[in-house]
């Protein structure tokens, strides 16, 4: 309300255009469609955010310390390939953001520094916490499926032990029992 008695529409389209978003998101989340929620999420937060760097302070802003909290959730949430073409939009947007500031586009501070040494040092940032937030995603990942495996094999295991008609019991080497089967209760 204060934005739009103050005639600043454009901070009024991004709110509405945020709520439109989620509530999409929502919608394709309900109806099972993950992938395509996550995309959606992904790329609205990805152009609100180059929207907004644009509109006030630049790519000098605080605010370019979201693309690599926005990376790591599309880390969390994409595969590898798709991963790979969206830091590839977030390297895009930077380079928008800076061609848009030495051409005055935007009312946002121009930098003393030259274009390319600006965009390089910036999307270096962002690409160098691509590459960790991708690899530790991965790491966990393999660790959750390692887990699962594991647990899919103990648990055919002690249902293989637990259809023997004799007394199973697994213990330590210092006598603590870890496992034992039903006939062994029944015993």
């Amino acid at each position: 309300v204060v934005y739009i008695a103050e005639g600043q529409t454009v901070y009024v389209m991004f709110f509405l255009a945020s709520i439109l978003t989620q509530s999409l998101v929502i919608g394709l989340i309900r109806s099972w469609k993950l992938k395509a929620a996550s995309n959606l999420f992904l790329i609205s937060v990805l152009t609100l955010l180059t929207l907004g760097i644009l509109s006030g302070g630049g790519i000098h802003s605080i605010s370019v310390i979201i693309y690599p909290i926005i990376l790591i959730f599309a880390s969390l949430l994409l595969e590898r390939k798709p991963y790979i073409l969206y830091v590839a939009l977030c390297i895009a947007s930077i380079a928008f953001i800076i061609y848009a500031e030495n051409q005055k586009i935007t009312q946002a501070y121009v930098p003393d520094a030259p274009e390319l040494p600006l965009f390089l040092s910036v999307s270096l940032i962002v690409l160098g916490g691509a590459v960790i937030g991708r690899i530790i995603t991965e790491s966990l990942q393999n660790n959750i499926r390692k887990s699962w495996l594991y647990a899919q094999e103990l648990s055919s295991q002690k249902a293989i032990l637990d259809r023997v008609g004799q007394a199973v019991i697994g213990c330590l080497t210092d006598d603590t029992i870890i496992y034992y089967n039903q006939a062994a209760i029944n015993l």
